[in-house]
C-alpha cells in the first residue's frame, strides 16, 4: 500500500492504513471478518527488510554473481550458490565485517528459517483459537459483548493480512527475518489478549 511515496514497512503498518481510509476487500466467509489486501507485499517486504534498507536488490541474491563480476543470467535460490551469493566479498563473504564462509551463510539461513517456522507455528496457533470463537459466534453458539467482539475480528483480520503478508512470498521469512519475527510477536500478543478477553465476557 502506498501513501504517498512512502511503503508501508510491515503488515500492521500497511493494516492501519487501509483500515483507517475505510478500506478492506472481502470478507472472510467463516467468521465475517473484514480482510486487507496484501497487492504489493513483495516490494513492502523488501523495502522494509535490513536488505532493503542496506540497498540490496532481488538480483543480488537471486542473480549470483561470476569471478568476473558479472551476473548470471538466470536466476536462482540463493542457497545453491552461496559462494556467490550470501558469501561474497561484497555481501556478507566481507573479511572485514562478517566474513562468512559458504558454511556459515548455510548455517545462518537454515536458522533464520527454523526461527521462521517457530514463529509461523505459534502464529498459526493462536489464530486457529481465535477463529474457532469467531465461527462459534458468527452462528449464535457464543454471545460475545461488543466491545470484545470488536477487538476479536480486528486482531484477526490483522492476523490475516500477516499471513497474505510473509506467507505468501514463499521465503520463509529469509526476505525479512527481522520483520517477521516482530510482527508475529505483536500480532500474537493481540489473538491471545483479545481471545482471552472474549472468553471471559463469554463467562460472564
Amino acid at each position: 500500500m502506498v501513501r504517498g511515496n512512502v511503503f508501508a514497512a510491515n503488515p500492521i503498518e500497511r493494516w492501519n492504513i487501509v483500515r483507517g481510509l475505510g478500506l478492506h476487500n472481502g470478507i472472510d466467509k467463516e467468521t465475517g471478518v473484514k480482510k486487507v489486501s496484501t497487492d504489493h507485499y513483495h516490494m513492502e517486504t523488501l523495502v522494509g527488510s535490513t536488505h532493503g534498507k542496506a540497498g540490496v536488490g532481488c538480483t543480488d541474491c537471486h542473480f549470483a554473481k561470476k569471478e568476473n563480476g558479472k551476473l548470471e543470467h538466470q536466476p536462482s535460490l540463493p542457497s545453491l550458490k552461496y559462494k556467490n551469493t550470501c558469501a561474497r566479498s561484497d555481501c556478507h563473504g566481507n573479511p572485514n565485517r562478517d566474513n562468512w564462509s559458504e558454511g556459515q551463510a548455510a548455517y545462518m539461513v537454515a536458522t533464520i528459517q527454523q526461527r521462521y517456522r517457530i514463529h509461523k507455528e505459534r502464529l498459526e496457533r493462536y489464530g486457529a483459537a481465535a477463529r474457532k470463537l469467531l465461527v462459534q459466534a458468527k452462528n449464535g453458539d457464543v454471545k460475545i459483548p461488543e466491545t470484545q467482539y470488536k477487538e476479536l475480528q480486528d486482531a484477526y483480520s490483522l492476523y490475516l493480512h500477516t499471513r497474505g503478508w510473509y506467507f505468501s512470498d514463499y521465503s520463509e521469512g529469509v526476505h525479512d527475518p527481522r520483520g517477521f519475527e516482530k510482527t508475529s510477536s505483536e500480532v500474537i500478543k493481540k489473538l491471545r489478549t483479545a481471545t482471552t478477553e472474549a472468553n471471559k465476557a463469554i463467562k460472564g
